[in-house]
């Protein structure tokens, strides 16, 4: 068997494994002459050329150098392979870990789920595997997109509101007004884990963010049209409240989840205002009973120079009664009376008349 015979045959047990996805996927330093001469724990199996991978209790480590090496016999068989084949499906899939961004690796994996080579669902777990196993992957846009694409091949009923004007849709842009999947709770669940995971390994990911969009479009889409199932998916808005709010005690900089923060407080109020079908027992009880304005002026008071919580505050006030904004006020006059994030704040306010 000569070399590029090996190399073939690296990318498809490489490829299998992907299908079957590891507990954890990473892309080690160096090359296989580094990891054959480190010291690795008993159980685990030594890399040499004929699997020059380290593959423990379902954790995948991947040297560098040899992925690299494999992608570039990737990219040459996808182009010798037929389209709808197992040589395209595992060449791609070695493309796409390596470069996330081969639009046209893509493609070839969207024609093998239209012609039912692959499964929607093996394919939301392929994605998940990527996020997880390289920041590279991520922040890349088009496999978010091609989550997005997934879902809806995957959840084909569709799910409208009666009136393209209801309060609900302020959440949306008009641009997305079109029916959204009727998306299982535990799927919807799955969706803010992985988006959680993906900003954890890489910060202020707004693709991933523009993701948590359209889940929570698809959530208030599903509060405002089935009466039947509300609490499910009224407890996961609830709690996706909740952890976003916890989230950035511990990312203070990262401005995008503080935008989504409010933009659920706001969903929330119009459900509790607009949602006959809601108004039953302790459903809203659930969010707990604290303002984002009191949360953001309690990380201001620790964290007085991050301008994100500044601008977080911008978002919060605008969500209190008329009566409460100027309380708002004085009070971070009492506790920055000189900072210039606080002159900004009162100027912005001035200026559109919060105050």
């Amino acid at each position: 068997m000569g070399p590029l015979d090996n190399q073939v045959q690296l990318i498809q047990k490489l490829a299998e494994i992907l299908s079957h996805p590891p507990v954890s996927l990473e892309i080690l330093p160096g090359g296989l002459e580094e990891w054959t001469s480190t010291d690795l724990v008993e159980e685990s199996r030594r890399p040499t050329v004929e699997f020059p991978f380290i593959y423990l209790e379902g954790n995948l480590g991947i040297p560098k150098k040899v992925l690299y090496k494999l992608y570039m016999v990737a990219v040459h068989l996808f182009k010798l392979s037929r389209s709808i084949s197992d040589l395209c499906w595992a060449s791609t899939s070695v493309i796409l870990l390596t470069n996330p961004a081969h639009q046209t690796a893509l493609n070839a994996h969207k024609r093998l789920v239209l012609n039912g080579f692959l499964e929607p669902v093996k394919e939301l777990e392929f994605t998940d595997l990527l996020f997880r196993g390289a920041s590279e992957c991520m922040k890349q846009s088009i496999l978010w997109d091609y989550r997005r694409w997934l879902i809806n091949r995957l959840y084909p009923v569709r799910l409208s509101m009666s009136n393209p004007n209801s309060t609900f849709r302020l959440w949306t842009t008009s641009g997305d007004l079109q029916p959204l999947p009727d998306i299982p709770p535990s799927v919807i669940i799955e969706e803010f884990n992985v988006i959680r995971k993906s900003c954890e390994g890489y910060p202020r990911n707004y693709h991933a963010w523009t993701h948590h969009y359209f889940v929570v479009d698809v959530l208030g889409v599903q509060l405002a049209t089935q009466s039947t199932s509300s609490r499910i998916y009224y407890d996961i808005l609830a709690n996706e409240y909740n952890s976003l709010r916890l989230w950035i005690n511990h990312h203070i900089s990262d401005y995008s989840a503080m935008y989504h923060l409010c933009g659920l407080g706001r969903l929330l109020h119009d459900l509790e205002l607009n949602c006959i079908h809601l108004r039953s027992g302790t459903l809203f009880p659930v969010v707990e009973d604290i303002s984002l304005a009191e949360h953001a002026l309690t990380l201001i008071t620790s964290y007085p120079s991050h301008e994100s919580l500044w601008m977080y505050l911008r978002g919060a006030i605008g969500l209190l009664p008329e009566g409460q904004r100027r309380e708002v006020l004085q009070r971070i006059e009492s506790l920055a009376p000189k900072s210039y994030y606080y002159r900004q704040f009162v100027a912005w306010a001035q200026l559109a008349s919060i105050l």
